[in-house]
């Protein structure tokens, strides 16, 4: 299934693409450490309740953050964030998606 997958996303993802994933992408570090290296793009963490870094990238201890920042980065991502605003305009050439790690529901 990793093998599929990796194929699909290499498939529309060239290594000038920026990703930003947004969360919930391995529990495991070892998994990530494997497969992220082999996919395309430049992949932006968005930290879920899921990822290996996603108790320290929350504290409000700054080296604590700055620590899970760059093992995130050690395991394949580019860069990391606990939250991260974008202007879509400056962002988008030709689609633009919107998605969100958090339910919507609780921000109704």
């Amino acid at each position: 299934m990793n093998e599929a997958l990796i194929a699909a996303w290499n498939s529309v993802v060239s290594d000038k693409d920026v990703v930003y994933c947004l969360g919930d992408v391995s529990f495991k570090p070892e998994v990530l450490r494997t497969h992220l290296r082999r996919m395309r793009g430049v992949k932006i963490l968005i930290v879920g309740n899921h990822d290996p870094v996603f108790k320290d990238m929350v504290s409000d201890d700054p080296k604590r953050y700055e620590v899970a920042r760059l093992k995130a980065m050690q395991l394949g991502f580019a860069d990391a964030h606990r939250e991260l605003s974008l202007d879509i305009a400056e962002v988008a050439r030709e689609a633009v998606a919107f998605s969100v790690h958090a339910p919507v529901g609780k921000w109704a």
